[in-house]
């Protein structure tokens, strides 16, 4: 849980850094703009990590569900962050920032479902084993 949550962290920082470098191009008060690009991060981040719980759940206790725990995650990530955008835009968005902010709460909530996928296929590749490929007529033969 920890190696994704760092993971998921540092994707954060590299679009953050990239965001701010190009910040004061296209917004007329960077310095909000950042603050609200950071709280998208912030809620989006919070809300991938919070939606590994069922996945990793899965993978320790129960591995034959690890397919309902992706599915659970990826709608416990959807419902948690469009409530923690919402929360925070009404509470802690400046007016004239609401664009930036759904702008990075968009992107950031795409680039970590990416992300969440991969991680996801992953687990699942690693999780399951492989059955040995079954000949169709195989048996037919053998009885014949």
């Amino acid at each position: 849980m920890l190696k994704l949550s760092s993971q998921a962290t540092v994707i954060i920082l590299v679009v953050l850094g990239l965001g701010w470098a190009s910040m004061g191009h296209w917004s007329s008060q960077p310095h909000q703009a950042v603050v609200a690009m950071i709280f998208a991060g912030l809620v989006c981040l919070v809300m991938a990590i919070v939606s590994l719980i069922p996945i990793v759940w899965a993978v320790n206790r129960k591995r034959q569900w690890l397919g309902e725990a992706c599915f659970a995650a990826t709608g416990i990530r959807m419902l948690l962050t469009l409530f923690g955008a919402i929360l925070v835009y009404g509470l802690a968005i400046e007016p004239g920032q609401q664009v930036v902010f759904a702008f990075w709460t968009v992107s950031f909530y795409l680039i970590l479902l990416v992300w969440e996928t991969i991680t996801a296929l992953r687990i699942a590749k690693s999780s399951y084993r492989t059955a040995a490929p079954v000949v169709i007529g195989q048996n037919e033969m053998e009885t014949s």
